[in-house]
């Protein structure tokens, strides 16, 4: 059984599969979640979502959680995902998701 973020958006309340996720990205306190199947909005707080996710996210910034599954390509300026998004942040940053992503595939592969 697939794990799944609870989250609620006007009045209701969806069910994402962790596996649909792509990357979330936040904006004040509006978040949106890239999926396999789309994107939507919603109003809250990564503090508040990051306790349902697993080892494959990475809060990579405070703009963002990103699935390691979902990288395409990654590099000292921007990160490249399934979906054609691409994000961009600073050396520094960068460097410590590129690190971080390395030890996760290298866990993956053995």
């Amino acid at each position: 059984m697939s794990k799944k973020l609870i989250v609620k958006r006007r009045g209701k309340v969806y069910a994402v599969p962790l596996e649909k996720i792509i990357l979330m990205e936040k904006s004040l306190r509006k978040i949106s979640i890239h999926t396999t199947l789309g994107m939507f909005d919603f109003y809250g707080k990564f503090k508040e979502i990051i306790p349902s996710l697993d080892e494959r996210f990475l809060c990579c910034h405070r703009s963002y959680i990103i699935n390691m599954d979902e990288i395409v390509a990654m590099n000292y300026k921007e990160i490249c995902f399934t979906n054609g998004k691409r994000i961009y942040f600073g050396r520094d940053k960068c460097r410590k998701a590129l690190e971080i992503f390395g030890e996760y595939i290298s866990k993956k592969i053995l």
